[in-house]
């Protein structure tokens, strides 16, 4: 069974939430560093809990970012753990 991850929240200071919430609002393409990969159970509603692959992202600013594997890319992967290390753009939703 895979260990639980509560996330609380992916900022230290006030200024990265106000930045992260202003990325949102505008749809600025944003850059960071895929720290590590695992996974995460998620409850969906109606449905047993999903163990689902989750790609940690650093962004510069020094919050984190989780991309559920289904929404990194159009194309399907088998794993993101190639993508450690790498620099992604992405959308803040």
């Amino acid at each position: 069974m895979a260990e639980k991850t509560v996330i609380q929240k992916s900022w230290e200071y006030e200024h990265q939430l106000v930045e992260l919430a202003r990325a949102r609002r505008e749809r600025d393409i944003v850059r960071g560093v895929v720290m590590s990969v695992g996974s995460k159970e998620v409850r969906v509603q109606g449905e047993d809990d999903k163990n689902i692959e989750i790609a940690v992202l650093s962004m510069e600013d020094g919050s984190l970012g989780y991309c559920p594997a289904a929404e990194f890319s159009e194309r399907e992967y088998r794993s993101l753990n190639g993508f450690t290390g790498s620099i992604q753009e992405f959308l803040i939703t």
